[in-house]
C-alpha cells in the first residue's frame, strides 16, 4: 500500500486567489513505493526535441545544458552546488511553464525519506523564493513540511526569512574567523614569550662577559644554577683569565646543544 503527502496547489491555479479559501486542486508526493509507470507516461508528452544545445558536464562528460523543458531542467540541473540566484532563475521559468510541477520539485528538493533529492540549502532557497513570490501557497502548505522535511523546517524558514538567506554561512564564516584570531593570539604569546627567553640569555651573556653581577636577585640565581649545570662554565668561573666575546658565544651555544640533547 503506498502513502503520499498532499501539496496544495497555488491558489491562483485553484481559482481562489482572492477568496481566502483553500484552493480545490491538489498535488501529491509519490512514496517510493510508487510505480514509474505513470511519469513514463507523462514524460512523452513533453514535447522534447533532439536539437537541444550540448556541453560537458564536471566530469567531461557530454550533457544538455537544457532539455527544452523549465521543469525538467529544475530536475536534472539544480544541485547542492547551484547558487541561488541560478535557482531562482530556473525556479521563475519552472513556474511559468506548471506552477503545480514547479510546487512539486520544491518539495522534491527537501524530500528526506526516499521521497527527494534531500538538499535543505537548495530547499531554504526555494522557500524563500515561494515566501517573495507566493507567500500564500508556501503558508498553506507548512503542514506538509514536516511530512516530507523535518518540523525544524518551520524554525530555519522564518529565521531566514528574518536575517537573509546567507545567515548561516555569514555566521560559520564568523566563527572560523574568531578561532583563526584565537589561534593567532596564541602563537603570537609563546612566540614573544621565547623572545623574551632569548633576549635574557643574551644580556646575562653580555653581563657576564662585562664582569657585571645580575640585575636582580632572581637572574643570578638563573645564572648559577647554569653555572652549576655546565662542567665549561665551572671551569670558566675558576680560572682568572677574562672570557672574550666569542667564547662566551660558543659556551652558550654549547649548554643550549646540550639542554637539546636532554
Amino acid at each position: 500500500m503506498t502513502t503520499s503527502t498532499k501539496i496544495l496547489g497555488p491558489p491562483s491555479v485553484a481559482g481562489a486567489a482572492l477568496s481566502g479559501d483553500k484552493p480545490q486542486t491538489t498535488v501529491t508526493i509519490p512514496s517510493p513505493q510508487t510505480s514509474i509507470e505513470p511519469l513514463i507516461v507523462k514524460s512523452q508528452t513533453l514535447g522534447l526535441t533532439d536539437d537541444q544545445p550540448m556541453g560537458l558536464s564536471e566530469q567531461g562528460s557530454d550533457t544538455y545544458l537544457s532539455f527544452g523543458n523549465p521543469c525538467l531542467d529544475f530536475f536534472f540541473h539544480i544541485v547542492p552546488s547551484t547558487p541561488a540566484d541560478k535557482l531562482a532563475d530556473q525556479l521563475n521559468l519552472a513556474w511559468a511553464q506548471d506552477p503545480l510541477t514547479a510546487l512539486n520539485l520544491i518539495c522534491n528538493l527537501r524530500g528526506v525519506r526516499g521521497t527527494g533529492k534531500s538538499d535543505k540549502e537548495r530547499f531554504y532557497a526555494a522557500a524563500l523564493w515561494l515566501y517573495t513570490h507566493h507567500p500564500k501557497t508556501l503558508s498553506l502548505n507548512a503542514r506538509a513540511l514536516a511530512e516530507f522535511g523535518y518540523f525544524k523546517d518551520f524554525v530555519e524558514i522564518l529565521y531566514r526569512i528574518n536575517e537573509g538567506l546567507d545567515v548561516r554561512k555569514k555566521a560559520n564564516l564568523e566563527r572560523r574567523e574568531e578561532r583563526a584570531a584565537r589561534v593567532m593570539a596564541k602563537r603570537m604569546r609563546r612566540y614573544a614569550h621565547i623572545y623574551r627567553h632569548d633576549e635574557n640569555e643574551d644580556e646575562e651573556d653580555e653581563n657576564s662577559e662585562a664582569g657585571e653581577e645580575p640585575e636582580d636577585e632572581e637572574a643570578g640565581v638563573r645564572i648559577t644554577q647554569k653555572a652549576k649545570n655546565s662542567k665549561k662554565s665551572v671551569e670558566a668561573s675558576a680560572t682568572a683569565k677574562p672570557i672574550d666575546k666569542e667564547t662566551a658565544r660558543a659556551m652558550r651555544k654549547e649548554r643550549e646543544a646540550a639542554k637539546a640533547a636532554k
